[in-house]
């Protein structure tokens, strides 16, 4: 797998995630826009985001400051970081232009989360 077969993945899976959006968007695909979860759900999942918050870009983060010496580590913690960045500034972007629902907040947490394994993939990969 080189980076020109990541960035494919990634173009490919994006593009079907919008088409999927859009489908249900316009009502042809019968797939609920809003889950109902329950008061211990939603308490669940906010801890759940907070715990993926941390993990996922503050101990990064604070690794990428510590170790910013170390030419190796700093490459592979800033192109994760940036990765995260790019994501977190396109959902906000298109969340503004797109389908508006409390959905885009989970819909955001996994598309970090399937970058950040991409970017993972990517980086410890020999160029």
């Amino acid at each position: 797998m080189t980076w020109k077969t990541t960035f494919l993945f990634m173009v490919l899976a994006t593009l079907v995630v919008i088409l999927v959006g859009w489908l249900t968007s316009i009502g042809i695909l019968p797939i609920s826009q809003m889950i109902n979860y329950s008061d211990a759900g939603l308490r669940f999942i906010r801890v759940w985001i907070l715990l993926a918050i941390a993990i996922g870009l503050i101990v990064p983060t604070i690794t990428f400051v510590i170790w910013f010496k170390y030419p190796e580590i700093r490459k592979i913690f800033g192109l994760y970081l940036l990765v995260l960045i790019i994501q977190i500034v396109t959902e906000q972007i298109v969340s503004e232009f797109g389908a508006k629902s409390s959905g885009n907040y989970w819909y955001t947490l996994h598309c970090i989360s399937s970058l950040a394994t991409l970017a993972r993939a990517a980086i410890h990969q020999k160029y």
